[in-house]
């Protein structure tokens, strides 16, 4: 279900760092949605173009996934995963991803324009106390786009999310069809040999 391209972010990666998005469908739209289709679904996904799924009608998917017990996959950059809205919508989840990118503060809000770091820190920080104090059934993931920026860092991201309660990572290549972002490109610099050499430290 694509259903907004608005972000509360700037990301380097997204076309959303060309400009905020126009488009958001209309509540009447996703009701008719919901109450034709979550009644017999098993997995609602949650997917934008380059939009934030929580900045636009998350409560109205979470109310109705919860009320004809569907579930929710959704990828999130985290910034208004607040604990409060975790506690409502942990019944709703299946799977939460939230992309983080990197863990040093000055390269993530670098990355992400419009974020703050310690927004998110403590957001993870609530979400993993929670989880530790009441555990539940949600796939609980952080990701990351692998740039250059963020490759010398990604083994120690790997700890970072192990320490804040996170499953697995997901690391993702930077897809250069949508934006050509050649400073950004790892491939470019410092090249293959350095990536495959990360990536096996990721996963030792």
């Amino acid at each position: 279900l694509n259903h907004t391209d608005l972000c509360n972010l700037r990301c380097v990666m997204c076309p959303r760092s060309k400009g905020q998005g126009k488009h958001r469908l209309d509540r009447a739209v996703l009701e008719h949605v919901a109450q034709s289709l979550f009644p017999t679904a098993t997995e609602v996904v949650l997917t934008t173009s380059g939009g934030e799924p929580l900045a636009a009608d998350f409560d109205l998917h979470m109310e109705r996934a919860l009320s004809f017990e569907a579930k929710i996959d959704v990828v999130t950059n985290g910034l208004l995963l607040t604990l409060p809205l975790y506690r409502r919508a942990r019944g709703a989840l299946d799977h939460l991803n939230v992309s983080v990118d990197c863990h040093v503060p000055a390269v993530y809000e670098a990355i992400r324009a419009g974020s703050r770091w310690s927004t998110l820190e403590a957001n993870l920080a609530a979400v993993r106390n929670e989880r530790r104090a009441q555990p539940d059934e949600v796939l609980y993931t952080m990701s990351a786009v692998v740039l250059r920026e963020t490759l010398p860092h990604l083994p120690d991201f790997v700890r970072f999310a192990a320490g804040m309660g996170a499953e697995a990572v997901i690391l993702q290549r930077l897809q250069q069809s949508i934006l050509r972002l050649t400073e950004h490109d790892p491939e470019r610099d410092p090249g293959p040999e350095a990536i495959a050499r990360t990536l096996d430290a990721c996963r030792a």
